[in-house]
């Protein structure tokens, strides 16, 4: 069995976030790779949604790779170099980012 809550009884991303994608009606998924060991258990989730009519689908998901900096460190998401607008303050153009 998959762990779905914290002992405080506070549900954990893993379970919510099936649930939240159920609700918006969510198809596709794009998450790091990172979260590629839970997607089978959030799969599980997503089929017993389904049977109890939240979920219509299970949503197609793919695992990017990390965005790395000097040294091939992975980038926190706090890290300025990892927020796109830092980059178009700079005067970087929206396609350099994109061949990038």
């Amino acid at each position: 069995d998959s762990v779905v809550a914290r002992p405080t009884g506070a549900p954990l991303s893993t379970f919510v976030n099936p649930v939240d994608d159920a609700l918006m009606g969510i198809t596709h998924l794009l998450r790091g790779e990172d979260l590629l060991s839970s997607t089978p258990r959030q799969i599980a989730l997503y089929h017993a949604l389904i049977d109890i009519g939240l979920a219509s689908a299970i949503p197609r998901c793919g695992h990017l790779p990390y965005v790395t900096g000097d040294g091939n460190k992975k980038r926190s998401k706090r890290d300025p170099e990892s927020n796109l607008c830092h980059h178009r303050d700079r005067g970087v153009i929206p396609e350099g980012l994109l061949i990038y």
